[in-house]
């Protein structure tokens, strides 16, 4: 192996590792030196947002998959839509927590949840115990036809890269920002094990998404790494229905829903199965959700017709 090919052996292994790495030390230099939780959240989630798509440009993993302006337009629409509604996610995850630790308290007679516990401790249960009810939402989104309404907007694109993690409808986005505001208000997390959880978990959705060449070997069986998640993306519905992990694959091993072709490099083609129709316009792809059931006569779908291949067509 030559210089040029160990660098290569490096750089494909060590890049994942580096960048949530390096979130977290920047995170916790932004805190020390005064920046408030949502600052020092906003920042970390843009700096790896850019090194990402720098590194999806330099060594892309399917370069077919790197985003073409029009879709980057809607996307950065999505991530406009996602800083907005943030706030309101938290303020409903508080809520569920407080509830949660009223009827815990009610239960336990009293006593203060979790005293004693040392904060490392309740950090880690903070990450199960969310990435366990997003696995269970995420999937029950998959199975449910009503739920599946607001997640298909997530599955639509036929590329795959690092600012697809934001493409979400915002009922989709609610119900993921309330479950990761509430484990770790449950768990009485102080300001700063919040913010580095959520830098944490932010990190991982992210590259989870990226079109970078990487080796990631055991990682594959601890996080929700891209070289699974794109399989998650695939347009055939027996791979997607797979790897719903948001930040650890921990659960799809022990409920047997991990998948990862050790023969097929990626999938044959990403995006909605069987190619089901879905709306190419914003305003649309908001409201589709409320009205598929009765999209031929819905007055705010009007000028969206789905065509016999499965796209669309704005007229």
């Amino acid at each position: 192996m030559g210089l040029r090919g160990a660098l290569e052996w490096l750089v494909a292994r060590a890049t994942y590792p580096a960048i949530v790495v390096s979130s977290l030390l920047l995170a916790t230099e932004l805190m020390r030196h005064g920046a408030t939780a949502g600052m020092t959240t906003s920042i970390v989630f843009v700096v790896v947002l850019l090194a990402t798509a720098v590194l999806e440009r330099i060594r892309p993993h399917e370069p077919v998959w790197n985003a073409r302006l029009p879709e980057l337009r809607q996307d950065a629409a999505y991530l406009v839509l996602a800083s907005v509604l943030q706030s309101a996610g938290k303020f409903v995850g508080q809520l569920l927590a407080v509830g949660v630790s009223l009827v815990v308290l009610e239960l336990l007679g009293g006593r203060t949840w979790l005293v004693g516990v040392p904060l490392w401790a309740r950090v880690g249960v903070a990450l199960l115990l969310s990435d366990l009810a997003k696995y269970a939402l995420h999937r029950l989104a998959h199975e449910r036809p009503w739920w599946w309404r607001f997640h298909a907007e997530h599955h639509a694109p036929t590329r795959m890269y690092s600012l697809n993690a934001t493409r979400l409808h915002p009922v989709n986005l609610l119900w993921n920002v309330a479950l990761d505001a509430a484990a770790p208000v449950l768990l009485g997390l102080d300001a700063r094990a919040v913010v580095l959880v959520a830098v944490f978990r932010g990190t991982i959705s992210v590259l989870q998404h990226a079109n970078v060449r990487l080796v990631l070997g055991p990682l594959d069986w601890i996080f929700s790494t891209p070289a699974l998640h794109q399989w998650h993306h695939s347009a055939a519905l027996g791979e997607a229905n797979s790897n719903y992990g948001s930040t650890f694959i921990l659960w799809d091993v022990l409920f047997g829903t991990r998948h990862l072709p050790c023969a097929r490099r990626a999938p044959v083609a990403l995006g909605l199965a069987d190619g089901a129709p879905h709306p190419r316009g914003l305003r649309h792809q908001l409201v589709w959700p409320w009205c598929a059931s009765r999209a031929s006569s819905c007055r705010s779908l009007r000028g969206w017709q789905p065509t016999a291949d499965g796209g669309d067509v704005a007229t």
